[in-house]
């Protein structure tokens, strides 16, 4: 199979491999050329294509990207398939440790602290991701130190550990396979992907088969995705 991956921003260098490890033909594009070169330079020596800007033109049987991403970066490709990011960390996601993603427009971060603070008191070890940081939540001492970014593909980069809780903080989106998903609000459900989409259709992707947690008076916006929500 032919596979496409934009942006190396957002994840696209985690997900590469793992197409690459089905025997597909992968090939990337650094379509904001911000990505350092080391990290081109690695997913060349892996034998996956990279070309910075614009990808190669032509046909391709399946192309990934953010789902804020804009279709313009597509221009002279077509495909058979697409998929958001956070679809193909639902495809890779096999981590089978009790984890709670948490997205939404506001309030994720403190969300997530005090989610972890709770767990922490009630004598849970709990690794937390954050946008203010990662790492082992300890009441005492604060270890939320290390600074790993909270797009969907990073949830795949979660570090080995015997933790009783992995607790997310995820951007837009979600593996769609977490013990528990919460969306805090859609206070403002925005333009993303030079508006031609919304931030709802995004965040959708964060909703699981097990426990979803949504406002009461937003239950209207989520139902449609067909999960059942508390």
């Amino acid at each position: 199979m032919k596979v496409l991956l934009l942006d190396m921003t957002h994840g696209g260098q985690i997900l590469a491999p793992l197409y690459k490890s089905e025997g597909n033909e992968v090939s990337v594009c650094d379509v904001y050329r911000i990505a350092p070169e080391s990290m081109l330079q690695s997913l060349r020596d892996q034998g996956i294509n990279v070309t910075v800007g614009k990808p190669e033109p032509g046909h391709y049987d399946l192309v990934s990207m953010p789902c804020h991403c804009p279709d313009i970066f597509l221009e002279g490709c077509t495909y058979d398939q697409r998929l958001w990011y956070s679809q193909s960390v639902n495809r890779f996601m096999n981590d089978k440790r009790f984890r709670i993603e948490v997205t939404g427009v506001k309030g994720k971060t403190s969300t997530c602290f005090l989610i972890a603070h709770i767990l922490t008191c009630a004598g849970k070890k709990v690794y937390l991701r954050s946008s203010r940081g990662s790492g082992l939540y300890d009441i005492e001492n604060d270890n939320i130190v290390e600074q790993k970014s909270i797009a969907p593909p990073y949830l795949l980069d979660l570090p080995d550990g015997d933790f009783d809780v992995m607790l997310c903080e995820v951007s837009l989106g979600g593996s769609g396979k977490a013990d528990i998903a919460c969306i805090t609000n859609l206070l403002e459900d925005y333009g993303i992907a030079k508006n031609t989409r919304k931030a709802r259709e995004a965040k959708k992707d964060i909703l699981t088969d097990g426990i979803n947690i949504v406002l009461e008076s937003e239950k209207d916006i989520w139902s449609p995705y067909g999960k059942e929500l508390t």
